[in-house]
C-alpha cells in the first residue's frame, strides 16, 4: 500500500494521475502507470512489477527482491 501511495504521488507530480493517494491499484492508477511505462520504455502492463518499480526508483519490498 505504501508503494502504491508513493507511485500515485510521483505520477501526480508528472501530471499523469489526479486522483487521491489511496494506496489502491484502481483503474485510474493502472492507466497512469501504463502511460508512465509508455513514456519510459517499460513494458506497458499497468502493474507495479519489479522492472517498473526499479525504473520509478521506488524501493522494493524484501519479497519483491527475491524474484
Amino acid at each position: 500500500k505504501a508503494q502504491i501511495m508513493q507511485v500515485q504521488a510521483m505520477l501526480k507530480t508528472k501530471g499523469l494521475y489526479d486522483g487521491e493517494e489511496t494506496g489502491k491499484l484502481n483503474p485510474e492508477t493502472r492507466s497512469a502507470i501504463r502511460e508512465w511505462q509508455a513514456q519510459n520504455n517499460v513494458k506497458k502492463t499497468g502493474t507495479l512489477n519489479k522492472v517498473t518499480l526499479e525504473a520509478m526508483k521506488i524501493e522494493l519490498t524484501e519479497k519483491q527482491k527475491e524474484f
